[in-house]
């Protein structure tokens, strides 16, 4: 008997079929928990289940501009979602529909959306809210996260603050840096300041590979410069 998966909460990973229905599990801390409508409660006992199928695998090549999310449960073809604004819409006939839901409400159900992937720095940036950074917004030299809203050939139309522009050096864009980016970019740059005082204090122009090593243990030890109040 064919399981209806559209049917079982976005956190289960089994299911059981019978004559009178169907019923859904999840595992939790070794013990089997079944779905009772409402939430999980403890299960007296579990047999004959079937594995959830794995995740579908997206094909984001195919997704229409503006798609952040896939639907799986979805029917007649209408698997794209754009969820980044407060009103959910799904994608039919060549255009954007009205769902008739909020986006939260979409997202807190349970039906399963795969959100896009984050850009990985190839092809153009997704249009989409906030998908990547960009070199020269506000400031020529400084990086900026911005929104896509459109492309035409390999233009890439950029909104930031309250202006656009039409771009077409890709090598402006990059993805979002992580935490873990940041934090080394800090570091690299504090290390680097350290290492030019202690070359100056020493009459030379630039640090020697001394010069940072030293700066390093310095930044590594909890250094850091005092602004002044």
């Amino acid at each position: 008997m064919t399981i209806d998966w559209s049917k079982s909460p976005k956190d289960a990973t089994h299911a059981r079929k019978t004559t009178v229905g169907q019923y859904f599990y999840k595992l939790v801390n070794d013990q089997w928990h079944y779905w009772g409508g409402q939430g999980w409660e403890v299960a007296i006992m579990a047999y004959d289940l079937v594995d959830r199928p794995k995740t579908a695998s997206v094909d984001w090549s195919k997704a229409p501009e503006g798609a952040t999310h896939y639907c799986e449960g979805s029917v007649d073809n209408t698997h794209w979602r754009d969820l980044s604004g407060e009103n959910a819409r799904y994608w039919f006939n060549d255009r954007w529909n009205d769902h008739g839901l909020s986006s939260a409400h979409c997202l807190a159900s349970n039906v399963r959306y795969i959100a896009r992937p984050a850009w990985n720095g190839e092809g153009l940036p997704p249009v989409g809210k906030s998908v990547c950074e960009y070199l020269g917004a506000n400031q020529y030299d400084e990086w900026s996260v911005v929104n896509i809203f459109a492309h035409l050939d390999n233009i890439v139309f950029v909104e930031y603050g309250n202006g656009w522009r039409a771009e077409r050096d890709i090598s402006r864009f990059r993805p979002i840096r992580t935490a873990e980016q940041i934090a080394e970019d800090e570091r690299e740059a504090g290390i680097r300041e350290i290492a030019t005082l202690m070359a100056v204090g020493g009459g030379f122009k630039e640090p020697c590979a001394d010069d940072l090593r030293d700066a390093a243990a310095v930044w590594d030890a909890g250094y850091r410069k005092r602004v002044a109040p």
